[in-house]
């Protein structure tokens, strides 16, 4: 059985990625814990991880918030992302083998083409770090891409739908 701060944990992430739960909307403890059927401990406890991977922020005497990102922290995440993502092509490129390279290839070329998804895309940088053989640097980048994620502003519209374009197609 999974524990109760991890199922709330799952629960609220989920509500975030899918847009349920808008940027700036407060996240009320004892709703979450009524709904999900559990006290306010594991929901305290799941959102202080979320504040943790920037997607939930505190304002004291105010309470808990969806984070809502401006365009220049998106910028700041994607530079950030960019030496990250260099780095763990750089390590994977020192250890690189055919079967590897074959599972490359194939998320490249759907990612690349005419009907290529934000999934498809993210499918392609996630396994360049899972297979780059440093764990910090595959942490690193999931939390940035978490957060990404989670921004949704007319001119950068991204989401965790695998349906939705890539940007610039």
């Amino acid at each position: 059985m999974e524990p109760l701060g991890r199922s709330a944990y799952k629960a609220i992430k989920q509500r975030i990625l899918d847009r349920t739960l808008r940027p700036g909307e407060a996240l009320i403890e004892a709703k979450f814990a009524e709904e999900l059927g559990m006290s306010r401990t594991p929901v305290r406890d799941a959102l202080a991880r979320l504040r943790h991977e920037g997607l939930v922020t505190s304002v004291p005497n105010k309470g808990s918030f969806v984070e809502s990102l401006s365009s220049a922290d998106v910028a700041e995440i994607y530079e950030m992302r960019e030496v990250i993502e260099g780095l763990a092509a750089r390590l994977l490129a020192r250890r690189m083998r055919p079967e590897a390279e074959k599972t490359l290839t194939a998320l490249a070329e759907k990612a690349d083409g005419d009907a290529a998804t934000v999934k498809d895309d993210m499918a392609f940088h996630s396994a360049i770090v899972k297979m780059c053989g440093n764990r910090r640097v595959a942490e690193a980048a999931q939390l940035l891409a978490l957060n990404v994620l989670a921004y949704d502003e007319h001119i950068h519209r991204l989401t965790s739908n695998g349906n939705a374009p890539i940007l610039g197609r």
